[in-house]
């Protein structure tokens, strides 16, 4: 990610997540981003962390292509039962690239990929690349735009 801090903190034995420099930078990226991702990406609820419609501690549903002449993606993210009082549902439009990388931070990591941490969307030729920080690794995703709801 480029402008949200996420990093593990050993003092707490947990990860430090911080949104400020993203949400400073995100009216100068409004005119870059497509529709969509600008309206998910600036939804202020996004990263009110106490809140119940932000994206961190959202657990990973399923994952789906789909498409004909072009590929689509979807992404369903459960609630976490004691943040959350939905689930949040991206579908991705014509998707150029899918990254997902695993890195345990410790040897008592769960298996799979862990929860949000947070996220950023940011402008990229193709449309935009969507960011998101879980606590055992990270998924990029690079699009012509996204959609999102809470379900």
């Amino acid at each position: 990610m480029e402008y949200v801090v996420v990093d593990w903190d050993d003092d707490i034995s947990g990860f430090y997540c911080d949104p400020t420099r993203y949400l400073e930078a995100l009216p100068e990226l409004r005119s870059e981003l497509p529709e969509g991702a600008f309206a998910f990406a600036s939804d202020p609820a996004h990263y009110a962390i106490s809140g119940t419609r932000c994206v961190k501690n959202l657990e990973i549903g399923s994952l789906a292509f789909s498409g004909s002449g072009r590929t689509d993606l979807e992404i369903r993210f459960a609630p976490n039962e004691w943040t959350h009082d939905a689930g949040l549902e991206i579908r991705y439009d014509d998707v150029e690239s899918v990254e997902m990388r695993s890195s345990w931070i410790t040897t008592a990591s769960p298996p799979g990929l862990g929860g949000v941490l947070l996220d950023e969307v940011r402008p990229h030729a193709h449309g935009c690349v969507h960011d998101i920080a879980l606590t055992n690794g990270s998924i990029t995703v690079v699009c012509a735009d996204l959609k999102a709801r809470w379900e």
